[in-house]
């Protein structure tokens, strides 16, 4: 007999979402807001896997830039470089300049656009309770919610919400 699956999705997507709402409740931009929350992930999976190389070239293709020239902007408890383009702020990583739609291919690759909007929606909402906390470690936040929203049992629930 085969065991049902106890996740309907694994956690780069969750810790996206986490990041994006905790971005937006503080104000951030939708594109910034998508494109920190990516890059927040995209480090958090990096670490988990030791694969940091400080040994990349440094090049200025398309969707490139020279990281070194680059400002740093705290991000909760993170600080990312990151290039401005039409007012908007996007992180880079190593030499590539991660934006919103990094992290709508991520969704979109797990998710249907009623789960996707429906996602959003509840952590936007669910952060707002920490606005006025400072936001505290965000990283906290995300831990706390990491394995529960992955969970057929939370999906059922969001979804009836809707």
């Amino acid at each position: 007999m085969k065991q049902q699956r106890k996740y309907k999705i694994n956690r780069f997507p969750i810790c996206q979402v986490v990041y994006y709402a905790l971005a937006k409740v503080k104000g951030y931009k939708e594109e910034e807001a998508r494109a920190f929350g990516n890059a927040v992930a995209v480090f958090y999976a990096l670490a988990k896997y030791g694969r940091f190389n400080k040994n990349k070239k440094k090049g200025n293709s398309e969707g490139k830039t020279n990281a070194e020239q680059l400002k740093k902007v705290p991000f909760f408890e993170r600080e990312f470089k990151v290039k401005e383009v039409n007012g908007t702020m996007y992180p880079v990583m190593g030499n590539q300049i991660i934006t919103e739609e990094n992290f709508n291919k991520t969704l979109k690759s797990k998710l249907n656009e009623e789960e996707i909007n429906a996602l959003l929606r509840y952590a936007v909402k669910y952060c707002e309770k920490y606005k006025n906390k400072g936001f505290l470690n965000a990283f906290n936040i995300y831990k706390a919610v990491r394995d529960e929203w992955r969970t057929y049992e939370f999906w059922n629930k969001i979804l009836t919400e809707v």
